[in-house]
This record gives C-alpha cells, sequence and structure tokens, in this order.
C-alpha cells in the first residue's frame, strides 16, 4: 500500500512537473509571439511612418510641381500677349503706311495732271507764239 502510495505521489508529482514543463514552454511560446508581435508592430509603425513621410514629400512635389505649371502658364500667356501687341501694332503701322502711300499716289497723280496741264498751257502757248510769228512775218496788207 505505501508502494501504492509513493507511486501516487510520484505520478502526481511527475504530473506537476510536465504541467509546470508545459506552463514554462506556453510561456515562452507567449514570449516569443509577444516579441513577434511586438516586431511586427514595430515594422508596421516604421513601415506608416515611411509612407506618412512619402506622402508628405508627394504632396509637397505635386505643390511644386503645381505652382510651376501655373508659372509656366503665366509666362506663356504673357509671352502671347505680347505676341499680340506686337502684331497688332504691326498691323496698325502696316495699315498707316499702306494709307500714306496711298496719299502719296494720289499726290503723284494729282501732280502728273498739273504738269500735263502745264505741257499742255506751254505747247498752247509756243502754237500761239508761232501763229504770231507766223502772222507777223507775213507781208502787211495796208
Amino acid at each position: 500500500v505505501k508502494y501504492k502510495q509513493v507511486m501516487d505521489q510520484m505520478h502526481l508529482e511527475k504530473e506537476k512537473i510536465m504541467e509546470l514543463k508545459t506552463n514554462k514552454e506556453t510561456e515562452e511560446q507567449m514570449v516569443q509571439w509577444q516579441q513577434a508581435y511586438h516586431d511586427a508592430m514595430t515594422k508596421k509603425d516604421e513601415a506608416e511612418y515611411t509612407l506618412q513621410k512619402g506622402m508628405e514629400r508627394l504632396r509637397e512635389l505635386r505643390e511644386i510641381q503645381s505652382a510651376y505649371l501655373n508659372k509656366r502658364e503665366e509666362e506663356d500667356a504673357a509671352i502671347w500677349n505680347d505676341f499680340q501687341e506686337r502684331y497688332d501694332a504691326a498691323l496698325e503701322e502696316r495699315k498707316v503706311c499702306e494709307e500714306l502711300l496711298k496719299g502719296s499716289e494720289e499726290e503723284m497723280m494729282r501732280l502728273q495732271g498739273e504738269m500735263q496741264q502745264v505741257a499742255t498751257e506751254l505747247k498752247l502757248e509756243e502754237e500761239e507764239e508761232e501763229e504770231n510769228v507766223r502772222l507777223n512775218s507775213l507781208p502787211s496788207m495796208d
């Protein structure tokens, strides 16, 4: 009977040891899982931080790009406006030159007309003089 009690006691002790061993293994496993969870959370936090910084940098780059594009549009508009102003001024200058040319042509035609008239008058005077000279050179009939 004593042997059986000792054997039962040993069996109980063995179960306690096994339970403690199992508890210790479970505890070690829990520590490993907690460490793995902590490591994963740290990596997740680092990834989120990197992502956040990347998104901030992307926003900054988009703002820079937007500012550049706006400035470029303003410069293009200024260049186009300058071109339009110069083109309009050139058209106006051409119009003025054409009007001056037309005025000069009209003046030239008027002067040619006057010269023609003077030439005609001179020719008539010359013919009249020749007629007078011819009449004066005829013997008089008195």
